[in-house]
């Protein structure tokens, strides 16, 4: 499934098989999130979650985040290091501190069966995410941090940093109303109400390329149907756009109280 650096072995089958992993984000609602909830869990950590908490696979895409990431001092929990073969391409990655963890993936615009050597990482990370953590062998999978939606003001994107480009996406061409329509299309569960009035309030905030990543969920939900994977996706964000699985309460999950996590607090 993924390669390390030249040696060309595959991840799934030099570590471990986890039934259950958490897949975690760097979403807003991230900001107050009591991390040692994770510490007896398996942890896909996405971009920046690696700055917070050390996860047991760290993961990004992009070919400017091996950039920044290439100095990192990773803790012994921190098993594997994953990204796009495209991150490195024309880098001088041999010069990166956790060489010896370094795996690499072939992406593809659709998602991939269990068995092969790439990773569904088309226009957001969490995709390759989910991926890797059902090549891990996981049949049961939690979402946290994986929001589809942003806090309102600038740099609210992230819970660490903030994104650099943020003035191109803070007025979508469609009114919050229509945006909030679309979801509501798209939508098949009903689940979106709470959300889509959060939006309408301008409590949160939805952007364009947040659709397009539903979408891609839609899509990745529609192919594990298909081929009757039976993998279980639970969302534990109470504020995130996708439904295409499970959504469950994720106060009673981790059993604390809500001032223990107070989403946008």
């Amino acid at each position: 499934m993924v390669v390390k650096n030249k040696r060309f072995k595959r991840l799934h089958k030099s570590f471990p098989s986890h039934s259950k992993i958490y897949v975690c984000g760097t979403s807003g609602s991230m900001k107050h999130f009591p991390w040692h909830l994770l510490n007896n869990k398996v942890v896909v950590g996405l971009n920046d979650v690696i700055k917070i908490y050390p996860v047991n696979y760290h993961h990004f895409s992009d070919k400017g985040l091996y950039i920044y990431y290439k100095s990192l001092n990773l803790e012994d929990r921190t098993t594997a290091v994953v990204c796009r073969i495209e991150s490195i391409r024309g880098l001088r990655f041999n010069k990166a501190s956790f060489l010896d963890r370094l795996y690499r993936y072939d992406w593809s615009t659709r998602p991939t069966l269990r068995h092969t050597n790439r990773l569904f990482c088309r226009r957001t990370v969490a995709l390759s995410g989910v991926e890797l953590a059902w090549k891990l062998g996981a049949d049961k999978i939690y979402l946290l941090g994986i929001d589809g939606c942003r806090p309102p003001g600038k740099n609210t994107y992230y819970v660490h940093g903030g994104a650099s480009d943020w003035k191109k996406y803070l007025e979508p061409e469609e009114s919050v109303s229509a945006l909030c329509g679309k979801v509501k299309q798209l939508n098949t569960r009903g689940s979106l109400d709470k959300t889509c009035q959060l939006i309408l309030e301008h409590r949160i905030c939805l952007e364009r390329r947040h659709l397009e990543w539903y979408e891609d969920f839609s899509t990745l939900r529609a192919f594990h149907d298909r081929i009757r994977s039976g993998l279980r996706i639970i969302n534990l964000s109470p504020v995130s756009i996708f439904d295409q699985w499970e959504r469950k309460d994720p106060w009673k999950h981790f059993g604390i109280r809500y001032e223990d996590w107070p989403v946008y607090g």
